[in-house]
């Protein structure tokens, strides 16, 4: 069971502290947990932003996480082009 204090960030989708909100990519490639892939001209362009939702359906018993990589494929637009660790 999760600890209240990280059942309750869930719930109310705060983004974890070393979390990134955006992560900017010209185009869609591929699913990321717990972000979407949009286009926001009021913000930072195009990328993946984090929304919580996959956390939150999880937590809901909606979703099931998929198998956890020790890295996560770069980005196109990533200030650098090698496998970051997640």
């Amino acid at each position: 069971a999760l600890p209240p204090k990280e059942r309750n960030r869930i719930l109310e989708r705060k983004r974890p502290e070393k979390v990134e909100y955006f992560i900017p990519s010209k185009t869609f490639v591929g699913w990321k947990w717990d972000y979407i892939f949009t286009t926001r001209t009021n913000s930072e362009g195009t990328g993946y932003y984090w929304d919580g939702m996959d956390s939150l359906l999880e937590l809901k018993g909606e979703r099931q996480r998929p198998p956890a990589t020790k890295k996560r494929p770069a980005v196109a637009g990533d200030d650098d082009a090698t496998q970051q660790e997640t």
